[in-house]
């Protein structure tokens, strides 16, 4: 993942919620986040804008990565990006800005 757009990277050692801050531009419209287990674990992102919370959650594999979006109230504001898993063991999510 990368671009210009704003990107990052959460990881956890457990199953405890994991976020980031971040600065997204006006045109940004969603978060695509990505995340593949060992394990066939449940995860669930949120975004925080404006102090209002949109979430997904879905269930992860290990063959593929699996994308979930979530959108966002506003942008060219702050925002947190928030994952977990239900993973004993953790895992890693990658998030991108997006915009259509």
């Amino acid at each position: 993942m990368g671009g210009t757009l704003p990107h990052g990277t959460l990881s956890s050692d457990g199953q405890e919620q994991v976020s980031d801050s971040v600065f997204i531009p006006p045109i940004t419209n969603f978060i695509r986040l990505k995340y593949r287990s060992v394990a066939f674990p449940g995860w669930t992102v949120q975004t925080k804008s404006l102090g209002n919370w949109k979430s997904n959650s879905g269930t992860a594999n290990p063959i593929t990565f699996r994308t979930l979006d979530v959108g966002l109230y506003a942008s060219n504001v702050y925002i947190t990006v928030t994952f977990q898993t239900t993973d004993t063991n953790g895992g890693t999510c990658y998030w991108q800005a997006y915009h259509n």
